[in-house]
């Protein structure tokens, strides 16, 4: 990791033949780039749940969810 820098955490814990799945974004550092990547992972979160809830009004498969992102 560097001193300004944005990463992504994901975890899938597994129970018998179920998978849950849960992610975030982060960023560390203070300069003008660290700004920019503070905007990328609000950005991404505002899409993730904005197609999230297209697909649970719609019901999408998975290609038109990423049509739809």
């Amino acid at each position: 990791m560097h001193e300004h820098d944005i990463f992504f955490l994901d975890i899938a814990p597994r129970i018998q033949a179920w998978e849950g799945d849960g992610g975030a974004r982060f960023t560390v550092g203070a300069s003008g780039q660290q700004a920019d990547h503070a905007r990328c992972t609000r950005d991404a979160q505002y899409l993730f749940h904005r197609v999230r809830a297209v697909w649970q009004r719609e019901r999408l498969t998975g290609q038109a969810r990423y049509t739809c992102a």
